[in-house]
């Protein structure tokens, strides 16, 4: 009966060296390889986007420069305000926000 469990004893540390060699193999084999190659780094002609194709919109934003979704009536038929209307709207913005 000694002589059956040895031989199982052998036989499961012959199986176990032989599966760790296999998976060290494996492990040193992918640590082996070439370093991938980075992207090239994002020029000011090729915008930044997401893994699935949209822009990447992460950062810091700040409200300094915000621009109302709506103009006022009067000003309807403009496309660009002049200096003074951004500075008389500005002034109207901060006496709001006190």
């Amino acid at each position: 009966m000694r002589d059956s469990f040895s031989g199982s004893m052998i036989a499961i540390a012959m199986v176990g060296a032989g599966l760790g060699t296999v998976i060290s193999l494996s492990i040193t084999g992918s640590h082996a390889q070439a370093p991938a190659t980075s992207a090239p780094a994002p020029t000011l002609t090729t915008p930044l986007t997401t893994p699935w194709g949209d822009p990447d919109l992460q950062g810091i934003w700040m409200d300094e420069t915000d621009t109302p979704l709506q103009r006022p009536a009067k000003y309807a038929d403009q496309e660009f305000f002049t200096e003074a209307q951004r500075a008389e709207l500005d002034a109207q913005r901060a006496a709001i926000l006190g």
